[in-house]
């Protein structure tokens, strides 16, 4: 892995264990410098200059790989901001064929899928995301709205197939209701 890609990944990891470690922002700064300029270092050694047999001039395969990476994770979280559900979907879980323990891309991948209708691929996402890291708040949080999300959908085809004059149908929009203010 390259520096380049290194640096792309471990932000993202690093952001969610900040949280869960309760490092506050100065101390999150002064890591990230640290991890900057370690990262100045071994680009340094990372850019003598090898052999002509070595490298040839072009990209090795590993770089080339490193370097589709970044550019997937960048159209992923391109696709995802301008709303593009579909299309993250599709990245991310291209992402995480590659790399199927990053928790960032479970959870945005989770948001996706409940943006589209998609709760329980969306509830398993988030509980992924989780599984990788624990102590996110957005995942456990989000993963909650999921479950709700998924007891108003049950709840709405209950009505669908509850008569009009049936005593359990007043029940079942009783409870819409509650699931509909939690939701708010």
């Amino acid at each position: 892995m390259d520096v380049k890609t290194f640096s792309h990944v471990l932000k993202r990891q690093y952001k969610s264990l900040f949280s869960w470690l309760g490092i506050n922002q100065l101390a999150s700064v002064k890591f990230c410098l640290l991890i900057v300029v370690l990262s100045l270092i071994l680009h340094g050694c990372a850019s003598t200059p090898q052999s002509s047999s070595h490298r040839s001039g072009k990209l090795s395969q590993h770089d080339s790989r490193s370097t589709n990476m970044i550019l997937l994770m960048e159209n992923a979280d391109e696709a995802y901001d301008s709303g593009n559900w579909n299309g993250a979907i599709e990245l991310y879980e291209a992402i995480l064929t590659s790399i199927p323990q990053d928790a960032y891309a479970w959870f945005r991948l989770g948001n996706a899928l409940t943006r589209t209708g998609q709760i329980n691929r969306a509830i398993y996402a988030y509980e992924t995301s989780l599984s990788h890291n624990h102590a996110q708040f957005k995942p456990w949080f989000n993963l909650s709205t999921a479950h709700l999300l998924g007891a108003k959908i049950a709840t709405l085809n209950s009505l669908q197939s509850i008569s009009l004059n049936d005593p359990s149908r007043v029940m079942a929009e009783s409870r819409l209701d509650i699931l509909n203010a939690l939701l708010e």
